[in-house]
């Protein structure tokens, strides 16, 4: 059961255990990061089960990037929450798990037929709807359009071209050169034992 979308709805009063962060770690973005940023659409509370104390449920439009980054990660992903003027949200790092608005936080799938929305529920306490949508980044993903990320594609694509094309071959046998060495040493090896097999023989009758 999910919470109205009323964004002018306070913080829930939940108590906070002392020395618990339940809002996950707060730090600022690297400078140098590649991630990639996705708009928050729409906020809401997410009841489920057994369970009295909401979690934060947010929506956003995903691309084929983030769609198949959530599959690849099981739908499990940890984002970083920005810009929506609320210090209990802002720059935490959170869990959180991506599902279709067709099936979560209930069935409707009329609703992703006109939105295309994903929900992602994060595993943090509900503090109210904040004053900002806001937005997500997600660290890990890169951006499949930029300049750097082509770079990096075509620069491994050289790489793994390089490892395949001076890989050991794995045929079996021996080669040209290693036989010419051993029809050498037979031609050779063999008169040698001939040789001393006469020399023991008459050695015997001698003696």
């Amino acid at each position: 059961m999910s919470l109205p979308p009323n964004p002018q709805e306070g913080p829930t009063g939940l108590t906070v255990i002392e020395g618990f962060n339940p809002y996950g770690h707060a730090d600022p973005l690297p400078v140098n990061d590649t991630g990639m940023n996705y708009k928050i659409q729409q906020w809401s509370g997410l009841i489920s089960g057994n369970n009295q104390n909401p979690l934060p449920i947010i929506y956003i439009k995903p691309d084929s990037n983030f769609q198949s980054y959530a599959k690849d990660n099981n739908y499990q992903i940890k984002v970083k929450i920005m810009n929506t003027g609320m210090p209990c949200y802002d720059g935490r790092t959170l869990h959180g798990t991506v599902n279709n608005s067709a099936d979560v936080p209930n069935c409707r799938p009329n609703f992703y037929e006109e939105t295309g929305w994903y929900t992602i529920t994060l595993q943090s306490l509900w503090s109210g709807y904040p004053p900002n949508m806001g937005e997500i980044h997600i660290n890990d993903l890169p951006d499949m359009e930029s300049d750097t990320f082509h770079i990096n594609k075509y620069n491994n694509n050289n790489i793994l071209r390089h490892v395949r094309d001076n890989k050991p071959s794995k045929k079996s046998g021996l080669t040209s050169e290693q036989l010419f060495w051993i029809l050498i040493s037979l031609f050779v090896g063999i008169p040698v034992v001939i040789l001393i097999v006469i020399f023991l023989v008459k050695m015997s009758k001698r003696g």
